[in-house]
């Protein structure tokens, strides 16, 4: 198997963990706690009897985790790396012989709301082991979703090659969408030509490189809405001004107006005073 270069301190989260083969080496590093979800209910009797010794740092979820809450039939094939809730396409024409052996019913809870329920500790090195196949991208955005997939230093992918699930996506997709999220890929395990499993670390100084880019974005954005919230002000505040002085001219006006109209009226008075003098002396 291929494991990260550093040690695992936090917790290690596999979905879809199967029987676990790895699971003596979780053991070994130094995860505070293992957490292992299966919903395979014979692969998770299995599980709770590897780890009854161990019960304090395990934790067993027989669930699948999917698109939404509730209840799925989980397809067992006979070869069981490759049971999954989807119907398989490509697989049977690869693999002539395989054959759904049992379905079962079993609880499905969104991913999330799985991630909701999850507490990561950021600054330990924590890894997560994704094994859904078909859901492998449906469990990754909601872990970026609910903020938690940059808690993971390493992050391990099994799925397939091709689109072998209705609904799947193909394996380089995921991979570049894990790209785009800052993780960088350490290494890959391509041995099977129909699987390949992929380790990823997480980049630190790109993930803080692009958050510092987005925050330069962000200012430059605040920065233009300001300058143009400044320029209208600006530009209401000129306007004020000339209305005021427009305003102050009118009223400037019309003081020199009144003054003529007093001048006028005592003109006017000074004439009806000669008149009544004129009118009064004829008489």
């Amino acid at each position: 198997m291929i494991q990260p270069t550093d040690d695992v301190n936090g917790t290690i989260l596999h979905i879809g963990a199967g029987e676990c083969q790895e699971l003596s080496y979780y053991l070994e590093t130094s995860a505070e706690t293992v957490v292992l979800v299966e919903p395979n209910p014979e692969a998770a009797t299995k599980l709770r009897q590897q780890s009854a010794a161990h019960f304090s740092r395990i934790n067993i979820h027989e669930m699948a985790v999917s698109k939404s809450d509730g209840k799925a039939p989980f397809k067992v094939l006979n070869y069981p790396a490759f049971s999954s809730l989807h119907e398989s396409i490509q697989l049977r024409t690869l693999f002539p012989g395989l054959l759904c052996a049992k379905q079962v019913e079993v609880e499905t809870k969104s991913a999330t709301n799985f991630f909701n329920e999850i507490e990561l500790n950021p600054r330990k090195k924590n890894w997560l082991i994704v094994d859904a196949p078909g859901d492998e991208l449906e469990i990754l955005q909601a872990c970026k979703k609910n903020n938690h997939l940059h808690k993971f230093q390493f992050v391990t992918l099994h799925c397939s090659v091709l689109n072998s699930y209705r609904e799947s996506i193909e394996s380089i997709d995921i991979k570049c969408w894990l790209v785009q999220q800052g993780y960088k890929v350490n290494q890959t395990d391509d041995s099977d030509p129909d699987s390949i499993i992929l380790l990823f670390s997480l980049d630190v100084l790109r993930v803080e490189n692009r958050a510092l880019k987005e925050e330069n974005i962000k200012l430059k954005s605040d920065l233009s809405a300001s300058l143009r919230q400044k320029s209208l002000q600006e530009a209401d505040l000129e306007e004020l001004k000339k209305r005021y002085l427009e305003v102050r001219e009118a009223e400037k006006r019309q003081h020199e107006l009144l003054i003529r109209i007093k001048q006028s009226l005592l003109v006017a008075k000074e004439y009806l005073h000669l008149l009544e003098d004129r009118f009064t002396k004829k008489q």
